[in-house]
């Protein structure tokens, strides 16, 4: 590849590095630095983590533009369940940090996700940023976390015209980077560079559904010895109220809300911004 075609790569990658903690960039870019803080839990965190433990968490494996935020309200007209999308402190603002050091994940955990998971006021905790299963996952399942895990997909065509509709392009444009894995970082379906650099923006975007697809077929082979359940769930089986009752049994949610209720049979959530997705 030339020099003037891996300039545009570099400048989003090197804008997002800047982003980073000195003593992580340091460590990605190999210039010197003095070393890493010692690893500082907040004076509350075991106790963050001994309360989670007694709740139920239900996380997402997902792309993105796939329906998420309105997932979030369908589990939110349960009584038991808390549900949120991207809540701070949030996956996302974490993400390419525990991309470059992903022993980080642990610290973030401990120190800022379990602390407000631990203050949710329901016994069923459900958050669907699709940021959760790049990179976090393992080290919170080495924590002791048992979640349950919701595959959610939609057509892998509609999602990829969706981001190359708002340029968000894997390891190409600024926000791609922000937010989706491409093929240099930690993927279950690798490409090669020569490859890579050949494929029109589209393809990039459909690779990377089929990274996420793949991934929630691992996760679920490498997790079930633990007890952990990756549920599929196709976004058009959850448009309409039989398909939110259907849900709720497979992953035995509990009874809907006084307001739940309401605004189920009003067909308020069947018709939220999930149409706004596109």
């Amino acid at each position: 590849m030339s020099r003037d075609a891996g300039a545009p790569r570099n400048r989003v990658v090197s804008a997002l590095l800047s982003q980073l903690p000195h003593w992580v960039r340091a460590r990605v870019v190999g210039t010197s630095a003095s070393p890493p803080p010692p690893p500082r839990l907040a004076f509350d965190a075991q106790d963050a983590l001994r309360s989670v433990l007694e709740r139920r968490l239900i996380f997402v494996i997902s792309t993105g533009r796939s329906g998420t935020d309105y997932l979030s309200h369908v589990l939110g007209l349960f009584q038991d369940v808390y549900a949120v999308h991207e809540p701070e402190p949030s996956f996302t603002n974490a993400f390419r940090t525990i991309a470059a050091a992903p022993h980080l994940a642990r610290q973030f955990w401990l120190d800022h996700k379990l602390p407000a998971i631990a203050r949710s006021p329901a016994p069923i905790y459900a958050e669907t940023s699709h940021l959760a299963c790049k990179g976090f996952l393992e080290s919170g399942i080495d924590l002791g976390l048992r979640p349950t895990l919701i595959h959610l997909v939609r057509c892998y065509r509609d999602t990829a015209r969706s981001m190359l509709a708002l340029n968000t392009i894997p390891a190409r444009t600024f926000n791609g980077v922000r937010f989706y894995l491409g093929p240099g970082d930690r993927v279950f379906l690798p490409v090669p560079l020569a490859v890579f650099d050949r494929w029109h923006d589209y393809q990039l975007c459909y690779w990377y559904c089929l990274e996420i697809g793949e991934r929630a077929r691992v996760y679920a082979e490498r997790f079930r010895p633990l007890g952990i359940v990756v549920e599929r769930v196709e976004l058009d089986e959850i448009r309409t109220a039989p398909g939110v009752h259907d849900l709720a049994l497979r992953l035995t949610l509990g009874p809907l809300s006084k307001d739940g209720a309401r605004r189920l049979d009003g067909d308020l959530v069947v018709s939220h911004r999930v149409w706004q997705e596109a």
